[in-house]
């Protein structure tokens, strides 16, 4: 008898044009109980196609709310 895992990546791209913008967690897979964060990777076409070039200053103008998952941890 064989047993076996599997891991759950959560990594999400949307197109938003001309954006592309990736959402997952910086420590894959998360864990329950063990700290981790967010990552927003935000790309735009480059000057060469197929090719994608990283903004800087992505989140000037957005208004952002997290929420913690779970207790509070004091």
């Amino acid at each position: 008898m064989g047993f076996g895992f599997s891991f759950a990546y959560a990594h999400t791209t949307i197109q938003v044009d001309p954006y592309e913008i990736e959402v997952g967690w910086q420590d894959e897979p998360p864990v329950v109980g063990i700290l981790n964060a967010i990552t927003i990777d935000i790309r735009e076409p480059g000057d060469v196609e197929g090719v994608s070039t990283g903004i800087t200053n992505g989140f000037k103008n957005w208004r952002h709310l997290l929420f913690q998952v779970g207790p509070p941890k004091y």
